[in-house]
């Protein structure tokens, strides 16, 4: 079934881990890419992280498991004016919901696709 699989695909990818333990040796016929459900980092990261990031996280544009590093990051650089606070914009959230975001107190956001293995229990 996966030979049949990967003939009839465009596209094949498998985790980042596994590239490592079974494409070129199981299938070397196939181009079999490493993909990851995760954030796309560069995508998603606000401007002012992005400069922060690319200023002590060199490679986090190519590599989001570095972001690691950024647990490393001096918080007064965080926690600026131009830094943090800027980057988020309440507008967007409270248009949907009436609320206000109050920007002086940390807030987390939690979404996931929810099926029926992945409930948020």
């Amino acid at each position: 079934m996966t030979h049949l699989a990967l003939a009839f695909s465009n596209f094949v990818t498998v985790s980042p881990r596994n590239t490592a333990k079974c494409p070129d040796a199981m299938f070397p016929e196939f181009l079999i890419e490493a993909i990851t459900n995760g954030v796309h980092a560069a995508t998603w990261a606000a401007p002012a992280f992005q400069q922060l990031f690319d200023r002590y996280i060199p490679a986090w544009r190519e590599d989001n498991y570095s972001l690691r590093g950024a647990l490393g990051l001096p918080p007064e650089e965080i926690w600026a004016p131009t830094s943090f606070p800027n980057t988020i914009s309440s507008k967007p959230f409270a248009k949907k919901t009436g609320l206000k975001l109050d920007p002086d107190v940390f807030t987390i956001g939690f979404a996931r696709r929810a099926t029926g293995y992945k409930r948020a229990t």
